[in-house]
């Protein structure tokens, strides 16, 4: 992480504020497993990506996940389960000099006057609703603490109406044309935090 943006944040590293109650940041909980976590170590950052080749070389075959530069402008989550290994991982891009995957389909949502953070590389290996949930309050907060206002997402088609309905989305891009080599093209879509629905603030029980 070697942003202004990122850095922020990096002293935060032990485990995530995550309190996405508007106006109120939670003292950080105790270093258990299943904390979600800032990783800013070579190590964990190691871990990290032998996760998203072991999870996605059957999804998305063609993803570039050894020189993908938004790594170096991004916030990079991650657990570990009761064993120390690391069960899941996310990723808040930043952007900076290069920029969003999804940047040529969000000129004129720009114009707007948004600030954008992309969430990414998303994945939990065991399934854990309860770890979800924490990602979701994760992002949330970690976006509205560093003053962005619009989450982006690249999404399957199928899981957008869930997404209207729990968070409130809105679809930039039905069909990006983007696959990765999967078997189903992306959509584009935004989570405007200020406009998130009650729905959502209740499935994480806050």
């Amino acid at each position: 992480m070697n942003t202004a943006t990122t850095e922020k944040i990096t002293d935060r590293q032990q485990s995530i504020p995550v309190s996405p109650q508007r106006g109120n940041t939670a003292s950080a909980p105790s270093q258990t497993p299943g904390d979600v976590r800032i990783a800013i170590d070579s190590v964990t950052l190691g871990e990290i990506k032998m996760l998203r080749k072991r999870r996605y070389r059957n999804i998305y075959p063609s993803m570039d996940l050894d020189g993908d530069a938004l790594d170096q402008h991004a916030i990079t989550l991650f657990t570990r389960n009761e064993a120390g290994r690391i069960n899941s991982t996310a990723r808040l891009g930043v952007g900076g000099p290069v920029g969003l995957p999804e940047d040529k389909f969000l000129d004129e949502y720009r114009a707007t006057g948004k600030k954008l953070i992309e969430w990414g590389r998303f994945i939990i290996e065991e399934g854990d609703i309860v770890l979800l949930k924490r990602y979701y309050e994760a992002v949330f907060t970690i976006s509205t603490q560093l003053g962005f206002d619009s989450v982006v997402m690249a999404m399957k088609p199928k899981d957008i109406s869930l997404h209207r309905r729990l968070i409130g989305v809105k679809v930039i891009k039905d069909d990006m044309k983007i696959t990765y080599g999967g078997p189903f093209s992306l959509a584009c879509v935004v989570w405007e935090l200020d406009e998130t629905k009650p729905t959502f603030f209740k499935w994480i029980n806050k």
